[in-house]
This record gives structure tokens, C-alpha cells and sequence, in this order.
């Protein structure tokens, strides 16, 4: 068994260093406070800089990956679609078929939307003969 006394502090209090230097060992301690807090303050920027650099960067990749999913996506569902269209074209084509192209002209679109607001009218076909067709800019009710 060991007996004794163990020192767990020893402080002084109430001193001061002399008049002569007091003005100069106040700027010292002034300084070195304010280094310790410049030190905390820049730790405290890495800290928030840091993590903010990490967020932003899981972030990037993680729009990145979600662009490359889409794009993926979007690849296969378009080569799906193709190859579906393929299927459907081979198993019914013909002359004038469901999917066989058909290339109109304006004026051949434009003919077809006359007749059908004259037949809306009742304006029979013969008399269609008699309209005139201005493609241009109408001002004042009259063709320009």
C-alpha cells in the first residue's frame, strides 16, 4: 500500500507583472489571443468549406449518374421503338398499307382542308372550282 499526496494543480493567482511592462505584456497577451482566434476561425472555414465541397461533389455525381440512367433509358426505349416499327412495317405492308409513307405537299393538305370545311357548309364540289386561293398576307378583307 502507498500512501501520499498527489498534486493535481498548482495556479497562481493575482499577479501582475510589473508597471514598467504591464502596457507591453498586455499587447503580447493581446496578440497571442488574437492568433488563437485567428487559428480557430480559419479551422472553422476548413470545416465549412470542406463540407460544402463534399455536398457539392455528391451532388455533381449524382446528376451525373441520374443523366447516364436517362441516356441509357432513353437509347434502349428508342432502339425498342425501331425495332417494334420494323415489326409492325414487315407484317403489314402493301400498297397505300397503315404504314406505309405517305408524303403530302402544302397544297395538297391545304385542298383537303378546303374540301372538308366546304362539305361542313354545304358547298357541293362543283361549285369548289370557284375559289380562289391567295397564299399571301390578307389586309382589309382582300388578298395583298
Amino acid at each position: 500500500m502507498q500512501l501520499g499526496a498527489r498534486v493535481l494543480f498548482v495556479g497562481l493567482e493575482d499577479i501582475h507583472p510589473p508597471t514598467k511592462v504591464a502596457k507591453i505584456f498586455e499587447e503580447v497577451v493581446g496578440a497571442t489571443e488574437t492568433r488563437e482566434s485567428k487559428i480557430l476561425e480559419a479551422q472553422a472555414y476548413s470545416i465549412s468549406t470542406n463540407a460544402w465541397a463534399n455536398g457539392e461533389s455528391f451532388k455533381r455525381l449524382a446528376a451525373a449518374d441520374a443523366d447516364q440512367h436517362s441516356a441509357i433509358t432513353n437509347s434502349a426505349a428508342r432502339a425498342m421503338l425501331f425495332t417494334n416499327q420494323q415489326l409492325a412495317y414487315a407484317a403489314a405492308p402493301g400498297h397505300n398499307g397503315v404504314y406505309e409513307p405517305v408524303s403530302y405537299t402544302h397544297l395538297d393538305v391545304y385542298k383537303r382542308q378546303v374540301i372538308r370545311l366546304s362539305m361542313n357548309f354545304g358547298i357541293k364540289p362543283l361549285q369548289m372550282s370557284k375559289v380562289i386561293v391567295s397564299c399571301g398576307p390578307i389586309s382589309a378583307g382582300r388578298p395583298a
